[in-house]
């Protein structure tokens, strides 16, 4: 229980990532012919998407989650490509 604070932050910073990532491929038009959500898993979001938007559809992730919240010190995401997520590196 002494990481808890740690933790439910952190985890609150997901969820506010998320949905404003989520908002905003909303917005774009971008869900189901595009990309598709898959799966949340502790911190990782698994999302499948068109080869050819991998790489803006990744930037517009981290970008979003680093700025998702202020706190003085900066957040930092990051993203990883793979065919499939048994490939995925560490």
């Amino acid at each position: 229980a002494g990481n808890l604070p740690l933790q439910g932050t952190a985890r609150g910073i997901v969820k506010i990532g998320e949905t404003q990532v989520f908002d905003d491929f909303v917005q774009m038009g971008v869900l189901g012919d595009i990309l598709n959500p898959v799966l949340d898993i502790h911190d990782e979001l698994l999302m499948e998407c068109r080869e050819d938007m991998s790489d803006e559809i990744g930037a517009h992730v981290v970008s979003r989650f680093e700025e998702c919240v202020k706190l003085r010190v900066p957040v930092k995401a990051s993203v990883a490509k793979a065919e499939c997520w048994g490939k995925m590196g560490k």
